[in-house]
């Protein structure tokens, strides 16, 4: 913001000196010009419930000569997370504010179901000793769809920002103008992707509560044994631009621009799992290799499964 010297604000189209897009009206940001000297800022703050903290750095250097001038500004940028934890009406049970709990069974431990019953797998084990008589049925384990996650992202960006002129003879300026930022963003969107897992009697850690032979189903989240699901979001954007300004008649100026902008994104969501291999680790029989989808998720070997998208 050091950089901004004034905004322009037109209510109606300006085309003719904005190009083709600005027929709704303008807000233009114009840079400063002729600062010399150097200017410093710092600022932090918080919210009054809750754990989000911003802070903000910013370096503005500035020279004027006769024949031309040079202007750089630096800014650094950081803000938590609002999290989920200090908003207590960012639930997915509403009861307590006269709604609905929508509370789902995608957490750990996870639940046995027959698609009409459910056996909630029991707390505080991991599922090496767990028995059909441990069992009965009833509510399965349900949990907050938003346990965990993220309101707002935490985001940290930095920019640099620098413009130039120099006159090179009586009639002819040259300008250079160049802006780059880069922008970080780590989101948590949900708790856990859900799992809905049949396995089969070759499983050594198998239990049937059901009394009908065959796969049982388990319904739990994935967070618990390959992460909580994560977003991270690199956006690197710049632009910049070189002109000439010549006057080559009096009353007459003619003006030259090569600019040049891009934008990119990389993007890696985390907490992912290859399902062809999940479903393979679950019909294994050998009790070092096998996927168990009984206990707390720390007795399993999740990187034989997990993956990262990358886009």
């Amino acid at each position: 913001m050091n950089i901004i010297d004034h905004i322009d604000i037109l209510p109606d189209g300006a085309s003719a000196k904005y190009g083709a897009d600005a027929v709704g009206g303008v807000v233009n940001f114009v840079t400063r010009n002729n600062f010399s000297g150097v200017q410093t800022q710092a600022r932090g703050g918080g919210i009054t419930n809750g754990s989000m903290r911003e802070r903000q750095f910013t370096q503005l250097l500035g020279n004027t000569r006769d024949s031309g001038s040079e202007l750089l500004s630096f800014e650094y940028f950081q803000r938590d997370p609002l999290q989920a934890r200090d908003r207590s009406q960012y639930s997915s049970n509403l009861t307590p504010f006269g709604g609905t709990n929508f509370d789902t069974l995608y957490g750990n431990p996870g639940t046995i179901t027959d698609g009409t019953r459910y056996w909630a797998i029991p707390q505080g084990q991991n599922g090496r000793t767990l028995t059909a008589a441990d069992l009965s049925p009833g509510a399965g384990n349900l949990y907050d769809q938003y346990r965990g996650t993220d309101v707002t992202p935490a985001e940290k960006r930095w920019s640099v920002f620098g413009k130039a002129n120099q006159q090179l003879s009586d009639n002819v300026k040259l300008d250079f103008e160049g802006l780059f930022t880069r922008r970080n963003v780590t989101h948590i969107p949900v708790s856990s992707f859900p799992l809905a897992l049949s396995v089969p009697e070759s499983n050594p850690f198998y239990v049937n509560p059901t009394g009908v032979p065959g796969a049982v189903t388990v319904d739990e989240g994935s967070a618990a044994f390959f992460g909580q699901p994560t977003l991270d979001n690199r956006i690197d954007t710049g632009n910049f631009s070189l002109g000439l300004i010549a006057s080559p008649a009096e009353g007459w100026t003619a003006n030259g621009y090569l600019r040049y902008a891009f934008e990119k994104q990389h993007l890696i969501q985390h907490g992912y799992f290859n399902m062809s291999a999940l479903t393979a680790a679950l019909r294994d029989s050998d009790p070092s290799t096998a996927f168990d989808p009984f206990g707390n998720g720390s007795d399993n070997n999740p990187a034989r499964w997990r993956q990262s998208a990358g886009i």
